[in-house]
């Protein structure tokens, strides 16, 4: 059901934050191999280059998807580069709300693709609240999502005998989670929308969350009498 729906979401951003967050759980499960890896960057590469300039206006939209070279997508990339023009130009931030209005009247869009910037998040804080502001929200996911090679190796193998590993792999879920929406936020918006933001920091910090070491307070401890 869940795979059905991300086929017809038409999100090209969601299909790829899924595949990282696919490639996070094979690394934390000791699965992942590069040599698995490259076939698929390769014909991703391959398929990109060979719909290039090859659709027209009365294609499916599932073959016109393939084509990054059509306005939906080369609109995109016009706003990255204007995006970071415009932190270079105003490091502190433009103002909130004001991105898009900057970007019409000193950045030269293409037409009728302003609201592009919008679908970026990350440019949008960038651009609204300027250089320190995408910082610390970096290195915030940053540090939440660094998982230590200890606990991502607990994923497969127990510690001491008779331990349950759900707790673990728990954590492991969500730090994919909300690695997969991490990424699809550089392709569609969704962490200023509620439906989306709440789930993506709800994921970042129980995923963030560690597990106390046996025998710490707060952990189960055997009693002896």
């Amino acid at each position: 059901m869940l795979s059905v729906g991300l086929l017809f979401s038409y999100s090209r951003g969601a299909w790829v934050g899924t595949a990282v967050g696919l490639l996070y759980l094979a690394r934390a499960h000791t699965r992942f191999r590069w040599r698995f890896v490259m076939p698929g960057f390769l014909a991703v590469a391959a398929v990109a280059w060979f719909f290039w300039q090859a659709t027209s206006n009365t294609d499916p939209w599932y073959v016109k998807r393939l084509d990054l070279s059509r306005p939906s997508s080369q609109h995109r990339i016009a706003a990255w580069k204007a995006a970071v023009r415009m932190m270079w130009d105003y490091p502190l931030g433009v103002g909130w709300n004001e991105a898009i209005e900057t970007y019409e009247k000193h950045y030269s869009p293409p037409e009728g693709g302003a609201a592009a910037l919008t679908t970026n998040d990350y440019m949008m804080l960038g651009t609204q609240l300027g250089l320190p502001g995408l910082s610390c929200f970096l290195v915030y996911i940053a540090l939440s999502l660094r998982a230590p090679s200890s606990c991502l190796q607990a994923g497969t193998k127990a510690r001491h005998p008779g331990e349950s590993l759900a707790p673990i792999g728990t954590t492991i879920a969500c730090r994919a989670g909300a690695l997969a929406l991490a990424v699809a936020f550089w392709f569609d918006d969704g962490l200023f929308k509620l439906a989306t933001a709440s789930v993506f920091w709800i994921l970042l910090e129980l995923g963030a969350a560690e597990l106390p070491p046996r025998g710490a307070k707060g952990a189960k401890t055997e009693v002896t009498t």
